[in-house]
């Protein structure tokens, strides 16, 4: 398996990832003290719930941009409806095509694990970001913490063991030391990594389940590629891991994140 992209599950990644990923928006932004005239970066944007969240704060002489290196992705996210105009863009996170000193604020919902190399990432960020501004990114905890993604890269990952590392890219900043560690390198100052908790509801395991068989994101195309008896069998792995958050036919499931904030 080659290393998984987002552009293929675009259409369905806002009822999987996207879904539960645009609850830590308003931190983030929160983080980045976002004011009305300040010009916001949402960096790895998928398909832009952070950038429009942020204009809903910018005044007229603000504005928002959105990045990301999914071309599918930003048409999801340009088909949405916004109140003021978002700028989108497709770029690569170690090389943005903007001046020195062009933002206010920097934020990056759950990116930080993706990139190839992070600290040439982060180097990126700084450089476009105005002295004493903020960056703010967060980064899943383990598949535990994360079970709505977590507990699908981990049968994935028994199905697919040459490729586990890659399934399981997403929690890869689980260690809120190693995440502390990597800003520090990057030439951050005034850390802090704080811990973020969301809970999601299904109504039932299709409610939970449909958007992996929509081919939704990096895991829903992982599952597709199955032949039919493991499919079966990745489905199986899943559900028995779900039953113990499933009451009544429910799931209910806390989502918990690291929020890392540095300053330039």
């Amino acid at each position: 398996m080659t290393t998984l992209r987002y552009d293929a599950g675009a259409a369905a990644y806002d009822r999987l990832t996207g879904r539960w990923s645009a609850m830590f928006a308003a931190a983030a932004l929160d983080a980045v003290d976002v004011s009305p005239t300040d010009k916001v970066l949402d960096l790895a944007a998928g398909t832009g719930d952070g950038a429009l969240l942020a204009v809903q704060r910018l005044g007229h002489s603000g504005n928002a941009i959105a990045v990301d290196l999914s071309v599918p992705m930003l048409v999801v996210a340009q088909s949405k409806p916004s109140s003021r105009p978002v700028d989108f863009v497709a770029a690569d996170a170690q090389r943005l095509p903007f001046l020195d000193r062009t933002f206010d604020a920097v934020i990056c919902l759950f990116g930080l694990m993706f990139f190839p190399n992070a600290l040439r990432a982060l180097a990126e960020v700084r450089r476009v970001l105005r002295p004493g501004a903020r960056f703010a990114a967060t980064v899943w905890r383990t598949p535990e913490d994360a079970a709505f993604g977590g507990f699908i890269a981990q049968a994935l990952g028994e199905a697919l063991p040459a490729d586990r590392e890659e399934l399981l890219r997403p929690f890869s900043l689980s260690d809120a030391a190693q995440v502390e560690r990597l800003l520090n390198e990057g030439g951050y100052g005034k850390i802090d990594v704080r811990r973020e908790i969301r809970t999601a509801h299904f109504s039932s395991f299709e409610d939970y389940w449909d958007p992996i068989e929509a081919g939704g994101g990096r895991l829903g195309q992982a599952y597709l590629g199955l032949p039919p008896q493991t499919k079966v069998a990745v489905r199986q792995r899943v559900q028995e891991k779900l039953s113990t958050l499933t009451v009544n036919g429910q799931i209910v499931m806390p989502l918990a994140a690291h929020l890392v904030v540095g300053q330039v």
